[in-house]
């Protein structure tokens, strides 16, 4: 009779979910589950704005928090539990607790243009690109011209 042996792909699946799980969760396992956890997220940039989409099913926008630290976009918030501390669970698969996500920003950004909004568990972030500055005509005068006090 021969040893039973599992498919290769099943043994590599295990083997290498077991590390990332080990490898996000510091070496302390289920620590995602229960405390921080990294939520799926897209970059992509266009002529007029740079674009972030977070994913965050079941995520309030009350437990949000995003804001602009010194050219990084930085995303904070909470993922409560669905059925309550009392619950006797048989199976935890989406993660809970505290989370944050921080993008460093490829170029200036006028951080009072920033929107951000929530909807079906996904959020947005818009980043408006700077605009040019506009080019003005400068009135050239004469040496013994006076600056007035409205022009000065």
């Amino acid at each position: 009779m021969y040893p039973t042996r599992r498919n290769v792909g099943d043994i590599a699946g295990e083997d290498m979910r077991r590390l990332l799980s080990w490898a996000l969760e510091g070496g302390q396992p289920g620590s995602v589950r229960r405390g921080t956890w990294l939520p799926a997220l897209d970059i992509f940039e266009t002529e007029d704005a740079i674009t972030v989409l977070v994913d965050l099913p079941g995520v309030k926008s009350e437990d949000l928090d995003v804001s602009v630290e010194e050219g990084v976009l930085v995303i904070r918030g909470m993922r409560q539990s669905s059925a309550g501390q009392d619950a006797n669970y048989h199976r935890i698969e989406r993660p809970v607790g505290e989370f944050q996500r921080s993008v460093q920003l490829p170029r200036k950004i006028e951080a009072d243009k920033i929107t951000a909004n929530i909807d079906d568990g996904v959020l947005t972030v818009r980043i408006p690109a700077p605009q040019p500055p506009k080019a003005r005509k400068i009135a050239v005068r004469t040496g013994s011209e006076q600056l007035t006090t409205e022009e000065s």
